[in-house]
């Protein structure tokens, strides 16, 4: 794995996660990376996302994400957290939820925001990017 430790844009001074989530007729899934340069080590997990017929959708499998780096706290040092996501919506949405409530998979932001307060308090910052991941 030492090509992924040499990409210019993996430094030793962030966490990086990338993420990403889908939805198809009510079952949604999802899949995180958790690239920890300091030590050189990934950690992934994927699941599947169900908690009810309407009540999934892309953004729900897309943004819990943010709890990965929480849960694995302890593994990692507090250095700063930079999300990659190709959902430009859900991270607009993300980007604005201090000054208006989004009203798509409206549940899902309150937990959102809080696994992202959680990281801010324990990593210092938590940054979303937008990835251009399926060619236009």
């Amino acid at each position: 794995m030492d090509f992924l430790w040499s990409k210019p844009d993996l430094t030793q001074d962030k966490i990086f996660v990338v993420s990403d989530g889908s939805e198809k007729d009510g079952i949604g899934g999802m899949a995180t990376l958790i690239a920890y340069p300091v030590l050189q080590k990934v950690f992934v997990f994927a699941c599947q996302v169900s908690p009810g017929p309407g009540k999934v959708t892309s953004y729900r499998a897309d943004w819990l994400a943010a709890a990965g780096p929480f849960l694995l706290r302890r593994q990692l040092s507090r250095l700063p957290v930079v999300h990659r996501a190709d959902n430009q919506g859900a991270i607009i949405n993300q980007q604005h939820l201090h000054v208006r409530p989004c009203v798509v998979s409206g549940d899902i932001w309150d937990e959102h925001k809080h696994f992202v307060s959680l990281c801010i308090h324990h990593f210092g910052d938590y940054s979303v990017e937008w990835m251009q991941a399926q060619p236009s």
